[in-house]
């Protein structure tokens, strides 16, 4: 399944157009379009609707997709709670991947702890 970050990238490269053009048909910033696309942040219900309209797709979908990416952040807040500095900063820099980035990352941590290449301390 496509992340909304996804989907609003490839509808864009669909139209050809740059991600500053969009920004310019929704009246927001280049480097928010950025963020979207990349999923680090979900657009609002309002945005959805502009989204949906510029960019020829359900807003109906999209607004489910945003939806489940706030709750998915929501999720992650509760499951860890940073309380360093360096806990931070890795959060910071994990929430500017991708799903896909996440998943991949997780995945190689998972794999390495697996074959016994990281054991963390206790």
């Amino acid at each position: 399944m496509f992340s909304i970050g996804r989907l609003i990238r490839d509808a864009r490269r669909a139209k050809k157009w740059s991600q500053e053009k969009l920004a310019e048909k929704l009246d927001i910033s280049a480097p928010y379009i950025c963020k979207l696309e990349k999923d680090v942040n979900p657009p609002s219900d309002e945005l959805c609707i502009e989204l949906g309209k510029v960019l020829g797709l359900d807003t109906d979908n999209l607004r489910r997709m945003a939806l489940e990416k706030r709750q998915d952040i929501r999720l992650e807040d509760l499951l860890f709670q940073p309380k360093t500095k360096k806990e931070k900063e890795f959060m910071e820099v994990f929430r500017s991947f991708s799903q896909e980035g996440r998943d991949e990352l997780v995945n190689f941590v998972v794999d390495a702890i697996a074959r016994g290449d990281f054991v963390p301390k206790k």
